[in-house]
């Protein structure tokens, strides 16, 4: 009885989570990623048979021009355009909220408390040994040095410590009055639909492994019920939630003429909108910006306590996918300043410095190494320049910033 009950605990956890974290007040675009909320049948493709994460948008494979972005006198166009291949994957509508991410911190927060070795070891009785052989001796020896050699997992409470968004990088935009506006802008009720900031690309990564974790739980207790008998994990589909690409974060902002049904190699798409304007110039909504980005000097727009914004706030492109400002976000890849020379032309991924080794970069004049790592979009502290979706930045792996989120992506 208690085993079924907590099977569907674990069945509904993510349901239940990711339906609070992506609350409905987008725009009439979005029909595409809402329908995935409106029937339960949507949240399994049927040809797999696999759970979704309703907070999941699928992107079709296809061919784009990476690389197109504007120039002027201050930052002309240097970078390459190269023709790519992307295959079919899922991501994110939104950037990841503090609720999503309070979830995951508040998770490990609670293992502090659980016993580690809650169930002991029965010792062998006096029968059991006598009739132990010596082979059998040997073995059991053997498994004791291998255990007393096998390293400590990892203490509990130092992983939920690890896991905590740095509350300070707020401390860099704000005067000394607002020391605690970090704690409350990541605990407060009010931001819950907010992003989650002071994130590095490593506690991103772990927050990935945890959500890979839990959607692999709830698959299991999904076939479980559907098979009506127990499952083996060699019998689940492994699918991993990761940061995407570089290319995948660009591929699925650009979106690029999905509503007419132009081919996607052919369009010229600059923003994750049409034309070059940066304020809606139509409908019930005119006047309205399209992202959130600085203005102009000493000009962030309308923002209350924090100048970030509700994730959903401003509209989404053709995919549904809420980019453009807010936040400038994390990738996988490692930064080299011509990574699309080096990179092949199907799905490329820069994970090390193969042909631009960081030997290459004196470490006293360049902050290029293997442990900086591609950031892309643009923030509430950036002018438009960088809402271009072929712009790109980087930033230390393990380190963080009021303006810097991330999103996950899925492979199916």
């Amino acid at each position: 009885m208690h085993s079924q009950k907590f099977y569907r605990l674990i069945y509904a956890l993510p349901i239940i989570f990711c339906l609070a974290s992506c609350s409905l007040f987008g725009n009439k675009k979005n029909e595409a990623a809402k329908i995935i909320f409106s029937k339960p049948k949507n949240l399994k493709i049927k040809d797999q048979k696999l759970l979704v994460d309703p907070c999941l948008v699928k992107i079709p494979g296809g061919s784009y021009a990476s690389g197109i972005q504007m120039s002027n006198a201050q930052k002309p166009q240097t970078r390459p355009i190269k023709k790519i291949q992307i295959s079919e994957f899922y991501v994110n509508a939104t950037l990841t909220t503090n609720l999503e991410y309070r979830t995951y911190v508040q998770t490990l927060q609670k293992a502090i408390d659980q016993p580690q070795d809650a169930k002991q070891p029965e010792k062998p009785t006096k029968k059991d040994t006598q009739k132990t052989t010596p082979t059998q001796n040997n073995t059991v020896e053997q498994k004791s040095k291998n255990q007393k050699k096998s390293p400590l997992k990892k203490d509990p409470k130092k992983t939920y410590e690890e896991a905590l968004p740095d509350f300070t990088v707020w401390n860099n935009n704000f005067s000394s009055d607002y020391n605690d506006k970090g704690n409350r802008y990541f605990y407060a009720e009010q931001y819950s639909h907010y992003p989650v900031v002071g994130v590095s690309f490593v506690q991103a990564t772990a927050y990935c492994t945890w959500k890979t974790t839990l959607y692999q739980a709830t698959e299991e207790a999904f076939q479980a019920k559907k098979r009506k008998r127990t499952v083996s994990k060699e019998e689940i589909v492994t699918r991993k939630y990761a940061l995407p690409t570089e290319i995948e974060w660009e591929y699925a902002t650009a979106a690029n003429d999905m509503d007419v049904g132009l081919p996607r190699e052919k369009a010229k798409r600059i923003y994750p909108w049409d034309g070059k304007s940066f304020v809606i110039d139509r409908g019930p909504h005119l006047g309205i910006y399209k992202a959130n980005f600085k203005k102009g000097p000493g000009n962030y727009g309308e923002i209350d306590a924090y100048p970030t914004a509700p994730v959903m706030k401003y509209p989404a492109n053709d995919f549904g996918i809420y980019v453009g400002g807010n936040l400038r976000e994390w990738t996988c890849d490692i930064y080299r300043e011509d990574t699309l020379l080096d990179t092949n032309d199907l799905n490329p991924c820069r994970k090390d410095g193969t042909q631009d080794p960081a030997a290459n970069y004196d470490p006293q004049n360049s902050l290029i190494n293997d442990k900086v790592r591609v950031i892309k979009g643009a923030s509430w502290r950036d002018s438009p320049y960088y809402l271009q979706m072929a712009t790109r930045r980087y930033w230390k792996e393990d380190a963080s910033s009021a303006d810097i989120g991330f999103r996950c992506v899925m492979h199916f």
